[in-house]
């Protein structure tokens, strides 16, 4: 890659904060934070102050501005069968924390969704 990847941050809460704030201006070579998006105001707050980006506190906004080409989604396990689903529905790649998702079924819906969009779709653990 000659250009770093534009990627945006939904769900700011502790993994976010524990794992991924100190890593990722590591990764500036590859990976460019360019907004952020939780739906606590703290959690923006810090955000907003680690990395200097544009803050969202809707998906909605942040899916209507659309400053990025790809999202790292750290939110509740339970919403990430939905985020997955919308940001593939409107053409985001991106990489969801573990767990996947509650069920087989959801998991199988968020896969086909990804295919279905030509979106890049990947689940993995800060591990």
């Amino acid at each position: 890659m000659t250009t770093p990847l534009d990627v945006a941050l939904i769900g700011c809460g502790r993994r976010m904060q524990r794992v991924y704030f100190p890593v990722l201006p590591k990764l500036g070579n590859w990976v460019r934070v360019v907004a952020v998006c939780d739906p606590h105001a703290d959690h923006r707050a810090a955000a907003a102050a680690h990395f200097g980006v544009p803050v969202f506190d809707s998906l909605r906004a942040l899916l209507q501005a659309k400053p990025m080409a790809a999202a790292l989604v750290a939110t509740p396990p339970s919403s990430h069968h939905a985020v997955s689903c919308l940001l593939s529905a409107h053409g985001v790649h991106h990489l969801v924390e573990t767990p996947m998702c509650d069920t087989l079924q959801q998991a199988h819906a968020m896969v086909a969704q990804a295919e279905r969009h030509g979106v890049v779709f990947r689940v993995a653990a800060q591990f």
